[in-house]
């Protein structure tokens, strides 16, 4: 996923901030009522957010509008109510009223809270696997790091079929987590439970991986996920002869170059795959995703022409990044004047564009680097077979234009054994969705279609005759 394209989720650089868990009470009809506001900013200083009543049952609501501007916050929830008061980011409080839509006013202070409140992922593996789970050290030689992963293995006895999972873009850890969803060890155990190993890693610099992910492009994590490929040949519970990929997001894009730089693929498995350059990537992204959030017509093209225009500055041989990145700080002062309702349609977007912005700002070699990537040339050199899934309702990587491009291009190459799946329904966490929107991810309890990972899991059983 692109951050977000998948998410330029920034750690706090201090304590002194907004984002995080805010927990209050509010007394009614003699009753108490535990709050949850559940805020994050964006490295371009949007607050988007979820409320939360902790003991009720319903569903945490996503905030419609959060403005903060000194010490003065306000929040609106649609359908619900809203929230004026003061913010303390030093001592880690908020003092202020509650005015409910049925006209109630009501004193809501919140607190900080140190206890980390999630949402439920009913899916989420919890020990005692049904599986065995073995810590591992992966060395990449070629980049000089190592990196720290887990393999499950299937109860019984092998050797087995085995796929390396390779992770979204943005850096992930071994289990791919976004928003508490851990879909990489989600498909990790159901694969185990249908005879199929597989090894997850943390992205260099992640979790217990050493090295620098700020530098990398996909080429260097590229050389990550081949490190892992050879390390997971050589497991003595694993059928070397059937040991494959399964890339999602940026990870279909580092499947196939791996391919193309070795022999003894087995398989490949392409989930949410790019196959357009990158620019087009993210202008049919940006379009689709600011179409369904419901900006107006003149607020998409503005999006089009300012990001087209910074997208050629960055693929030129000789990149012109002060200007890039100046055009960016001139879209981020119009979209902090927008009115309310067009403000509160941008926050749909989870992040994106701020977060492209923020990537043109650092310079980031990654960023300079996928937007002037033609995945093309090197799905020709695919000649494994390759399931490509994608979902209906993917608003990040549209089903209708790159499906069809990355199987246009394994033919091109002579690839036959190609089988190609949009799936009604699914977003580009292949989660059961409503609109797509990224905004939706979090709010949604499956973290990993079943559907979907029975389609992987039969199709790898079929692929390698076990």
């Amino acid at each position: 996923m692109l951050p977000d394209v998948g998410a330029v989720e920034q750690k706090e650089k201090n304590k002194e901030t907004i984002n995080g868990d805010w927990v209050g009470k509010l007394v009614f009809g003699g009753k108490e009522f535990r709050i949850l506001f559940q805020l994050q900013q964006s490295p371009g200083g949007r607050i988007s957010g979820i409320f939360k009543s902790l003991d009720q049952e319903p569903a945490p609501l996503p905030m419609t509008d959060v403005r903060l501007k000194g010490r003065d916050i306000f929040i609106q929830i649609k359908e619900v109510g809203s929230y004026r008061g003061k913010v303390s980011l030093k001592s880690g409080r908020m003092s202020g009223d509650w005015m409910g839509e049925d006209g109630n006013e009501l004193a809501l202070d919140l607190r900080r809270s140190k206890e980390k409140w999630s949402y439920k992922r009913p899916q989420t593996p919890k020990a005692p696997f049904v599986h065995e789970v073995r810590e591992v050290e992966i060395a990449n030689k070629l980049g000089k790091n190592s990196l720290s992963g887990t393999l499950s293995l299937p109860k019984g006895r092998g050797p087995f079929p085995a796929a390396v999972l390779v992770s979204d873009f943005g850096a992930q850890d071994r289990d791919g987590t976004i928003h508490d969803h851990k879909p990489l060890a989600v498909m990790a155990e159901y694969l185990a439970k249908k005879g199929i190993a597989t090894l997850r890693y943390d992205d260099r610099g992640v979790g217990k991986s050493t090295g620098t992910y700020e530098f990398a492009t996909t080429m260097d994590l590229a050389t990550d996920a081949a490190a892992a490929f050879e390390f997971l040949k050589k497991q003595q519970e694993i059928d070397a002869a059937n040991v494959g990929i399964i890339g999602h997001g940026e990870g279909g894009l580092i499947g196939p170059i791996v391919t193309s730089k070795r022999e003894g693929m087995a398989f490949l498995v392409l989930l949410a795959a790019p196959g357009v350059r990158g620019d087009q990537l993210l202008l049919t992204q940006n379009e689709a995703v600011g179409r369904a959030a419901g900006l107006s017509d003149e607020m998409l093209d503005l999006i089009r022409r300012l990001m087209s225009s910074v997208f050629q500055l960055l693929i030129q041989p000789t990149p012109d990044l002060a200007k890039a990145e100046k055009l960016g700080v001139e879209f981020e002062d119009r979209i902090k004047e927008l009115p309310p309702e067009e403000g509160e349609k941008l926050m749909k977007f989870g992040g994106m564009l701020e977060g492209q912005f923020e990537l043109v700002k650092t310079q980031s070699p990654w960023f300079s680097w996928i937007v002037s990537y033609d995945p093309g040339p090197v799905l020709q050199q695919v000649k494994c077979p390759v399931l490509l899934l994608n979902g209906e309702k993917d608003l990040q990587v549209l089903a209708g234009i790159n499906l069809p491009t990355i199987k246009r291009h394994l033919v091109a190459g002579g690839n036959e054994r190609v089988e190609s799946k949009k799936l009604s329904g699914l977003n580009h966490l292949f989660q059961k969705a409503d609109k797509g929107l990224p905004g939706e991810y979090a709010m949604i309890e499956q973290t990993f279609s079943t559907s979907a990972l029975m389609q992987i899991a039969e199709w790898i059983t079929k692929t390698t005759g076990r």
